[in-house]
């Protein structure tokens, strides 16, 4: 299911509200940036484990909460988000390397972070936000479920 840029958007939207309503929003719940890298790792840890069991929806479920929380991040520390990643400058041709790449940008801004190096790390939560958006263009996405 190839989605257009409106509907990974409102899918973005849609995961943002929920997290909103669950865990508070940004004013009344922020996080330092190793905060948040510590959240993406796990949805893009979960990601990965959906990829390597197969299990193809549950990953882009995980792949747009990852998205989602690396628009707060951005949201929180630089104001905004950035626009959808453009699919056409990835690196990735399926699914199974989407999540592979989120994580290496994860692990650089990891480095960044201990390093002292904010704004390097808040450039790789971009990239990573880029990575996901694109790959839910590609591979559609679920809108979140509530419940």
């Amino acid at each position: 299911m190839v989605l257009t840029r409106e509907q990974v958007e409102a899918r973005i939207a849609g995961e943002r509200a929920y997290q909103d309503r669950r865990w508070g929003d940004l004013s009344a719940n922020p996080h330092a940036t190793y905060g948040w890298l510590k959240i993406l790792d796990n949805c893009v840890g979960k990601a990965e484990v959906h990829i390597d069991a197969r299990q193809a929806d549950w990953a882009l479920d995980d792949i747009r909460k990852a998205t989602a929380v690396a628009a707060a991040c951005l949201e929180q520390h630089r104001g905004k988000r950035p626009d959808i990643g453009n699919p056409d400058e990835t690196d990735f041709s399926d699914l199974d390397q989407l999540p592979a790449d989120m994580r290496d940008m994860l692990v650089a801004a990891l480095r960044h972070s201990f390093n002292g190096r904010e704004r390097t790390v808040l450039d790789c939560v971009v990239r990573v936000f880029e990575l996901g958006s694109a790959g839910l263009l590609m591979f559609g996405c679920p809108p979140r479920e509530e419940g």
